[in-house]
């Protein structure tokens, strides 16, 4: 005969002699029988039962996850606290399904019950906080994402929120954070280049009212807009009063630099007054090549950048600049990648013409003085040496 436990006095004869039956075979629908019914002494006994010992991991997943729609948090406390649930507590997939109905039936006290029990796990918490965070952003759950800011990085909880979370999410959760957030300007110009990479226009519009520095890192902000392809964050950015005429170089290095698109140098015509860059992504040449005396029409695209277009034989246009004040040249035509060629490897001839062109229609040559490039110094073989290179 059995007798009823000391620790399980309150519970009914009637329940006693229910829990009596359990088998190996039937120990998982008599625990699912005593969550339906709100039986949480069966429940209790029921999990530490030497039958429970044969259920799979899954099983305690689905029986967590029940209780915690059912908000029977005792229940819940019953089968979390279980030495065979608590072994793969932190795992990720194993244990999303739980964190999931808490977050989706907003309940406050049984996801920090399951947080709180996670850190029980200081050695794989981390893995498991991400998880978290992933999972109340993407179900909206701004309390969710609030419990961990105790016990994780706020920017990373504020980064997640922007890349899995809506907008509104977002919005919410940084408007929360009050000093931690908003007066965070570290933080907002962070998130505003995340923003702007994953092209989330809403995001960067209320980043930058919110006092995000949209000149962040002279102008790489701008820059990876263009070269991401965001063509309308870009002209967000530009219309919430982003400097081009101090960054406008920078921006353009930049793109040449990570083989912006088309699109990235036909964007920048609109709005750089007197831009050349008309339709144009870069025609490639072999860097080390001495540069061919251009010839056609010069305008200034900037105080130290000298600017010639012409009309190509195929159609399209070639436009070549002459950037004094990064000492490169840069060659821009259809269906084709960008190519720099530094001045070193440019004939100290044609350096010279396209100098006394940049100063005779007033441009800055920034100090520049052409020498004995090593273009030059190549004609040694010729016999050939430009004026000055004897």
């Amino acid at each position: 005969m059995f007798f009823k436990p000391r620790d399980y006095k309150s519970m009914s004869d009637a329940d006693w002699k229910w829990c009596r039956q359990v088998t190996r075979e039937n120990c998982l629908s008599m625990v699912v029988d005593a969550i339906d019914q709100k039986k949480s002494q069966c429940l209790r006994f029921l999990v530490n039962s030497k039958p429970a010992e044969n259920l799979k991991r899954a099983h305690f997943v689905a029986l967590a996850e029940k209780a915690m729609r059912a908000g029977h948090l005792d229940m819940l406390g019953y089968v979390v606290s279980n030495s065979n649930f608590s072994m793969f507590m932190v795992s990720t997939t194993g244990m999303s399904p739980v964190f999931h109905a808490a977050a989706q039936t907003k309940n406050d006290e049984g996801w920090n019950y399951l947080v709180q029990h996670n850190q029980r796990f200081p050695d794989r918490s981390r893995q498991s906080l991400e998880m978290i965070a992933d999972i109340a952003a993407e179900e909206g759950y701004i309390a969710g994402l609030h419990s961990l800011t105790g016990i994780y990085v706020t920017s990373k909880i504020a980064g997640t929120a922007l890349q899995k979370g809506s907008f509104d999410t977002f919005r919410a959760f940084m408007q929360d954070l009050a000093g931690e957030g908003m007066a965070n300007k570290a933080l907002l110009d962070e998130l505003l280049v995340s923003a702007v990479t994953q092209g989330k226009a809403e995001a960067v519009n209320f980043l930058v009212k919110s006092g995000a520095n949209i000149h962040f890192r002279e102008g790489a902000v701008l820059a990876t807009a263009l070269v991401e392809g965001h063509t309308d964050i870009a002209q967000l950015l530009v219309d919430q009063g982003f400097r081009l005429d101090l960054y406008g170089r920078t921006v353009l290095q930049e793109m040449v630099a990570k083989n912006a698109r088309v699109e990235a140098i036909s964007f920048l015509e609109g709005v750089l007054e007197g831009s050349p860059f008309r339709t144009a992504p870069v025609l490639p040449m072999p860097r080390g090549r001495a540069a061919a005396e251009p010839e056609g029409k010069y305008v200034l695209a900037a105080a130290d950048t000298l600017a010639e277009t012409q009309q190509m034989p195929t159609g399209g246009t070639l436009t070549i600049l002459f950037n004094f004040a990064t000492r490169q040249q840069m060659i821009i035509a259809p269906s084709a990648p960008a190519t720099v060629i530094p001045f070193a490897d440019i004939d100290a001839d044609v350096l010279g013409k396209i100098c006394k062109r940049m100063e005779g229609i007033g441009g800055d040559t920034c100090g520049f003085t052409p020498a004995c490039t090593k273009a030059s110094i190549d004609r040694s073989k010729t016999g050939f040496f430009p004026k000055g290179c004897a």
